[in-house]
């Protein structure tokens, strides 16, 4: 167990003697929620078992749902309790809600967010994260041609009103605890031409600012990650690509090798 997060042991003393430990107060935690799994509910008797174990992935994550009401967003939370029994650790809020509108969070949104960090603090048990895609208020691969004005302005990457918007968006679930968040790129980026996996920048001024989608969106990676890094230390920061599944790489003509020489 040395050297393993989240590790534990369990042995059978004797007939009546079970002793439990854990590397930390995470890894006691998980020894009495296998225990507790070999306990046969109808007549309480405990599955004798030797176990020595440990995580190969210390994080392992579960998305909450899109919320339509405050009894969906109490349902997620008072659920949270049974994940850390099945000893999930890290909870994403994803940017899939209902209110299409990302850039303008909703009071259910907040509420929902303040609510599920304030069980995660408590407990100790699981991570907050939250995904934003800043694309979300397109259509699904949208042709660059069939944008209007109004929603083709409503988020640029060169922008810096966009950049505090986004920012503004996240502050939502670092203030309330999270300790992850996720950058999205997927699905609702335009494309241009016949191709729908031709993603591409949707403004004349980004065009001009940055060439190429790739270099835009590492801008505000970069931009991202610094303001991240300097108001809320320890964050762990992710990105989800545009291609982001074997099928979409194969789909994109190459595009992608774009991203990885970025």
């Amino acid at each position: 167990m040395q050297g393993k997060p989240q590790s534990y042991f369990i042995r059978n003393v004797t007939d009546q003697i079970i002793f439990l430990f854990g590397s930390s107060p995470i890894g006691d935690y998980y020894a009495v929620a296998t225990l507790v799994q070999l306990i046969e509910d109808k007549d309480f008797i405990i599955q004798s078992a030797n176990i020595i174990d440990y995580p190969d992935f210390t994080g392992r994550s579960f998305l909450l749902a899109a919320w339509n009401n405050e009894t969906e967003v109490k349902e997620d939370v008072a659920n949270l309790s049974w994940m850390s029994l099945w000893k999930l650790n890290k909870t994403y809020v994803g940017y899939g809600q209902p209110n299409k509108q990302w850039f303008n969070p909703t009071d259910l949104y907040k509420s929902g967010v303040r609510q599920a960090g304030s069980y995660c603090n408590k407990s100790g048990l699981i991570n907050l994260a939250v995904m934003v895609n800043p694309y979300y208020h397109f259509n699904s691969e949208m042709s660059v041609d069939s944008i209007p004005d109004k929603m083709r302005y409503t988020w640029t990457h060169g922008d810096p009103n966009s950049l505090t918007v986004l920012k503004n968006v996240f502050k939502v679930g670092l203030d309330s605890g999270a300790r992850c968040i996720m950058l999205m790129s997927d699905d609702f980026l335009p494309h241009e031409g016949d191709l729908h996996k031709n993603y591409s920048l949707y403004t004349q001024e980004d065009k001009t600012s940055f060439i190429n989608l790739q270099n835009a969106q590492a801008s505000v990676i970069n931009n991202l990650y610094k303001w991240v890094s300097d108001n809320y230390p320890g964050t762990r920061f992710e990105f989800c690509p545009p291609w982001y599944l074997n099928e979409f790489v194969d789909k994109s003509r190459a595009r992608l090798n774009s991203i990885l020489l970025t």
